[in-house]
């Protein structure tokens, strides 16, 4: 069911999105406000769909959005030269991640280790090329 003329997969064919929620999303057609004040769902975030409670709590499962929150950078302190860096760590790149970075100060290589906890605090460690 792909879009005319954009040539690619459909949703929830190759793309990886996952192909329950994609059908609760289809069946959950956004109910029309009977009143212009109740446009606001930020106190009920599955207001305005018609979802029963056991497809929620199954998207809910699938799908969990935690409290949103998670380390984007990390300091650490060079191997080499022992300053301080402050790097950018993704929390999008998975729980565990392994990668080369350079020093700031005195540019040498780091192999940077980080794991993401539940909590979505990271823990970094750094070391020279020659101990990864």
């Amino acid at each position: 069911m792909s879009a005319v003329g954009d040539g690619g997969a459909s949703l929830g064919e190759d793309t990886g999105i996952d192909a329950r929620y994609l059908s609760a999303m289809r069946r959950a057609a956004p109910n029309e406000p009977s009143d212009p004040s109740d446009d606001d769902q930020s106190a009920n975030p599955d207001a305005g769909f018609d979802l029963d409670d056991d497809e929620l709590a199954s998207l809910d499962a699938d799908f969990p959005l935690g409290d949103g929150v998670a380390d984007g950078t990390a300091e650490v302190w060079c191997p080499y030269c022992g300053e301080p860096n402050e790097i950018a760590v993704d929390p999008g790149s998975g729980e565990q991640q392994e990668y080369v970075e350079d020093c700031q100060v005195c540019c040498q290589p780091w192999q940077v280790i980080v794991h993401y906890g539940p909590d979505g605090e990271a823990d970094v460690s750094v070391t020279t090329l020659d101990e990864g």
